[in-house]
């Protein structure tokens, strides 16, 4: 079914459908890829690329017998990828064939230089693969084209090329007709002009394309011109040229709308001449008229340009025969308005060193490009062409081709070797015997630069061009290199011409046919060497790599103020070696300590103190009791009496209260204070995390799940390691609880315990959760459970909420509707508090009674906001803490794309102790995948 005709003229032609569905939800209609199915692997293009400068497409139709045939509008359909609906084309180029483009001839009819687009607009379909009913991505335009300007056309066989620009970058596509059919026959061609048939990429079937033409027809056969084999026109009918002329029949034109063709710049005329045949600069139509009525053809006054290789000149006033027969090159005008070089066959002369130039007003001589320039289409504008002849004194050199240096446009360059005579006789060569750059020189849209083997007396044709008709001026720098000259770079950074054996006998680094200004060129980092511990030479990166030592940057020296230890070597040398540099202060870890004593080393075990991991305590607590009071009083006073325990261990973090790695008069001052002005002991946040070892390929070697330890405000201070099972454990521990001595964690293999600081960690209760046989997930612990004994509350989920004696014998067992990952024992109210995934999967806190394991209806969000958790379910839940010194909770949120340690209380208000609060930072600071369960100590 075609779309409707809105032009005045009837529709003509119709080469074919398109539309495959209708109504489509959301598409409106499809035009879907078909059969694909057989032959195997099916039909593969949605398809085929239509930008004018690139690739082209060509279809043919017929006027029937007794019909001529008036096209006012070519209607083709086509789209680009991922753009809207009413998006436009901006430009058509179209070209009428009178024979078929594969077997050569021209076009007859037609350009690339005048756009002959009417109108684009929405068909109401999308071209889509063939399952796919909702991929909207490819919305098919009807394409109008102005065609008023072709001539009415006789009946016979005829081919339209079209192409397409976009202000769009997306590539513009011709989707074929469907279904396909055997008899399809459609052409593609290439910018260079190569035509192939257009085929499915995964069958290699024929394609065809969906136009239509609009016009009028008329039953005269119109009058054409035919050419006798005597020279004269007569106008005839297709058959009777053929039948009874005997001659060459014109399908466009009548015989007084052809004409002579005079060439001026050599005399030569041709006959029965098409109008749009005879364009060149050079050329003059004279319509209706026979070369005989030209007598003054090539006698015509202009520039003659002529060059021999060595020398170009301009003669002003110069026939056109006259020039030819001096082998310039003729053009209308004078000198003082021809570029001569503007064509190759009047090159101008440069030579080494600098030659000024510009491209302003220049032609394009020939489209073809060299193949090492892919072809490129925009290639060779605007064109320029010299000729150089090389001033190498010696076999093997090459020549430097540069326009990196004060050129004002984007520039492209090609050298040709033109030792055997003009390649411009033979344009065809260009493409195989050039050398051709663009953008060489460093930046995109700049200058361009080339290195050409060369050889005494060598003579080069080059052609500067402007990219996509680009105008500006520059200059081109010509430099000959001699054979086994190069850049040579010292150690000092020096850069000289030299030969490779002077070069290296100076131990420099040598670069071939190379110039120390060559663009994109700098020589390579120079810096200190290091051979092991000691050893340190200036030298380049690169023999430095091929020596096996250790390059330390580019400007780093052997001799320098990091010598710690006085050898006369830089101790980065010692560093990369091995040495330890814990601190990373660039000065080895032995002299911090021994020799600078920028360090101190209280253990005496090598390492800075300030590398050790610290421990965590309440300083001025000797006894250890969480609180600082006059019962530390004695403790403090006793422990003079005798050695202190190592410089990291908890006792000694209690008794060196002003943090100097020593216990000595001077902490009797700070502890005195301590006592005036009580404070509580700060909190030690545990968080329990999954921590997987990966390689440097990021690959999976090893598990060691640890818990972390954080301080009030959320600052990392230390960790350690789970217990052994949970430590391999996919996920190790969960939720955790404490009873203000231990430290209690849940995992899949029981219940572990640890000392309030982390150390000591035992199995304590072996086995899954009692009753429910689940893992220990949510934990909390009850000091008046039991009977004042101490109980533990667990629940893992959604299974029974479960209460069972510190060793793990059945208290209690209720259902409840919870969904829990953390919980928390309320030592003010007696209530328990749950860490609550509820119906639309967004976390809770909720109030539970310990009496029937079900909750009072008391809850709040515990999201908080946390970037990637919200209402609506990305904020997961994680363990709960209570603080029975503040009666507050601590939680743990698994969030994305970072979990957070939260401190509230139990109106669900955040409380600022944390730093900010929802601390956000915690992945990053234990670099672990996620962070699972949370209690709390004071150590």
């Amino acid at each position: 079914i075609a779309p409707q005709i809105t032009s005045a003229g009837a529709l003509l032609y119709d080469n074919g459908p398109f539309i495959t569905a209708f109504d489509v939800s959301g598409c409106l209609q499809l035009s879907q890829l078909q059969d694909v199915s057989i032959p195997v692997n099916g039909n593969a293009t949605l398809g085929v690329q239509s930008n004018w400068f690139s690739q082209r497409v060509i279809d043919d139709f017929v006027v029937p017998p007794g019909e001529s045939w008036e096209i006012e509008t070519l209607r083709w359909r086509a789209y680009q990828s991922g753009t809207l609906q009413d998006a436009t084309f901006s430009a058509v180029y179209l070209r009428l064939w009178t024979t078929d483009p594969l077997l050569g001839g021209e076009p007859a009819f037609g350009d690339f230089f005048n756009n002959v687009i009417e109108n684009t607009f929405f068909t109401d379909v999308h071209r889509t693969g063939p399952l796919n009913q909702q991929g909207c991505t490819r919305a098919i335009k009807n394409v109008d084209v102005d065609m008023t300007h072709v001539p009415s056309l006789p009946p016979g066989h005829y081919w339209i090329e079209v192409g397409f620009d976009s202000d769009l970058p997306n590539s513009i596509q011709s989707p074929p007709t469907e279904p396909r059919l055997l008899t399809d026959n459609a052409i593609q061609i290439d910018f260079s002009g190569m035509a192939s048939a257009a085929v499915d990429a995964g069958t290699f079937q024929p394609l065809e394309f969906p136009f239509q033409l609009i016009g009028e027809s008329s039953p005269t056969v119109p009058l054409r011109a035919c050419v006798l084999p005597n020279g004269t026109c007569v106008d005839s009918t297709e058959t009777d040229c053929a039948t009874v002329h005997v001659g060459e029949w014109n399908p466009l034109y009548p015989c007084g709308e052809l004409g002579a063709c005079c060439d001026r710049a050599d005399g030569t005329c041709r006959d029965h001449v098409q109008p749009q045949d005879c364009v060149g600069v050079t050329e003059a139509f004279s319509v209706g008229t026979p070369c005989s009525g030209v007598p003054s053809c090539g006698l015509f006054l202009g520039a003659c340009c002529t060059s021999n290789g060595v020398t170009s000149t301009c003669q002003s006033f110069t026939n056109g025969i006259d020039c030819a027969a001096m082998g310039g090159i003729w053009t209308p005008g004078s000198c003082a308005s021809t570029s001569c070089n503007d064509k190759c066959a009047a090159p101008e002369p440069v030579f080494d060193g600098n030659n000024p130039f510009d491209n302003f007003g220049y032609t394009e001589d020939y489209a073809t490009t060299p193949n090492n320039c892919d072809n490129d289409f925009f290639v060779g504008n605007a064109d320029a062409w010299f000729v150089y002849e090389s001033t190498l004194a010696n076999l093997g050199g090459t020549i430097e081709f540069s326009l990196c240096f004060n050129t004002t446009f984007d520039t492209t360059l090609q050298v040709y070797l033109n030792n055997g005579g003009s390649i411009c006789d033979d344009p065809g060569q260009l493409a195989s015997a050039a050398y051709c750059d663009n953008d060489g020189c460093g930046d995109v849209g700049g200058g361009s630069y080339l290195v050409v083997p060369a050889n005494p007396g060598d003579r080069f044709l080059v052609r500067i061009g402007g990219y996509a008709d680009a105008e500006g001026g520059g200059s081109l720098r010509i430099t000959p290199i001699e054979s086994g000259f190069g850049a040579c770079c010292s150690v000092t950074g020096v850069c000289e011409m030299k030969t490779e054996s002077d070069c290296l006998s100076e131990f420099a680094a040598f670069f071939p046919e190379t110039r120390c200004d060559s663009p994109l060129f700098e020589c390579p980092p120079v810096g200190a060497c290091c051979f092991g511990f000691d050893g340190c030479d200036q030298e380049f990166e690169h023999l430095c790599d091929q020596a096996g030592g250790t390059f330390l940057g580019e400007g780093s020296v052997c001799v320098s103020q990091d010598d710690c230890d006085g050898d006369g070597q830089t101790d980065q040398c010692a560093i990369v070696h091995g040495a330890a540099d814990c601190n990373a202060n660039g000065v080895p870890d032995s002299c911090d300590i021994l020799i600078t004593e920028s360090s101190t080393d209280c253990n005496f075990n090598a390492v800075p103190d300030e590398c050790e991991e610290q421990a965590f305590c309440c300083p001025g607590d000797i006894n250890g009791d969480a609180y600082l009071d006059g019962n530390d009083i004695q403790a403090f006073v006793d422990s003079f009496q005798f050695t202190p325990p190592l410089c990291f261990s908890r006792d000694f973090c209690r008794l060196d209260v002003n943090g100097d790695y020593s216990f000595d008069l001077g902490d009797i001052g700070p502890f005195v204070d301590r006592l005036l002005n009580p404070e509580p002991c700060p909190v030690l946040i545990h968080v329990s995390g999954q921590v997987n070892v990966l390689n440097e390929q990021g690959e999976l070697i090893d598990v060691e799940n640890r818990v972390f330890l954080f301080d009030e405000q959320g600052n990392r201070v230390s960790s350690y390691v789970q217990i052994s099972g949970a430590a391999q454990d996919s996920f190790g521990y969960r939720d955790g609880a404490s009873d203000g001595r231990f430290v209690y964690f849940g995992w899949g293999g029981g219940l572990a315990r640890h000392n309030g600081d982390g150390s000591n960690g035992i199995l304590y209760i072996a086995g899954p959760t009692p009753g429910t046989e689940v893992t220990w997930r949510a934990i909390a612990y009850d000091p008046t459970g039991d009977g004042g004994n101490g109980s533990f509350w667990t629940q893992s989920f959604t299974s029974d909420l479960i209460e069972s004696t510190r060793f793990g014998v059945l208290l209690n067992r209720f259902p409840n509707d919870f969904n829990l990952y953390g919980l928390a024992f309320d030592r003010e109210t007696g209530m328990l508090w749950g860490h609550d995934l509820d119906a639309d999967a967004s976390s809770q806190i909720v109030q539970i009674d310990p009496a029937t394991g079900l909750g009072t209806g008391v809850l709040f969000p515990s999201h908080f906001d946390v970037p990637g958790g919200s209402a609506v379910g990305l904020g997961q839940y994680g363990g709960l803490s209570f603080d029975p010194r503040t009666g507050k909770l601590y939680g743990l949120l698994q969030a994305f794309p970072t979990d957070a340690i939260f401190h509230c209380d139990t109106n669900g208000t955040l409380i600022d102790s944390l730093v900010p609060n929802p601390r956000e930072d915690i992945n990053e600071q234990t670099g672990t995948i996620r962070n699972l369960g949370i209690t709390i100590s004071r150590p």
